[in-house]
C-alpha cells in the first residue's frame, strides 16, 4: 500500500467530531429568580408559578384548581398584578346545565 493509501485509510477510520442537536435546547435562564420566588410564595394557594424556559416570556403561572387557566408574562410585576386580580369563572354545574331548576 502506498503512503497516500495509508493516509486515506487513516482519515476514513478517524471519527470526525461534529455538533449535532440530538436533544432540545436548554431552557433560557430566568431573569429574576428571587423575585419569581416571592411572587410564587405570595400566590401559592391558587397558582403554580414557575419559570417557563422561554426567553421572550420567562414567567408562567397555572391555576391549581382550574388547570386550564394559564398565564405567561415577560414582566414579573405584571404577572404579580394579574395573579392578584384574576378571578376564574365559576364552573357550570351539571344539574343547572341539564335544564333542571333548583327548587
Amino acid at each position: 500500500m502506498s503512503n497516500t493509501g495509508i493516509q486515506a485509510a487513516l482519515a476514513l477510520s478517524t471519527p470526525v467530531s461534529r455538533l449535532r442537536p440530538y436533544g432540545p435546547e436548554p431552557p433560557a435562564p430566568c431573569p429574576d429568580l428571587d423575585g419569581l420566588r416571592e411572587v410564587a410564595v405570595a400566590h401559592s394557594s391558587l397558582w403554580d408559578v414557575r419559570p417557563s424556559g422561554d426567553a421572550k416570556v420567562p414567567y408562567q403561572a397555572r391555576h391549581r384548581v382550574r388547570p386550564g387557566i394559564e398565564v405567561q408574562c415577560s414582566d414579573l410585576e405584571m404577572l404579580d398584578e394579574i395573579l392578584r386580580t384574576v378571578v376564574p369563572p365559576n364552573r357550570v354545574r351539571s344539574y343547572i346545565q341539564a335544564g333542571g331548576s333548583r327548587a
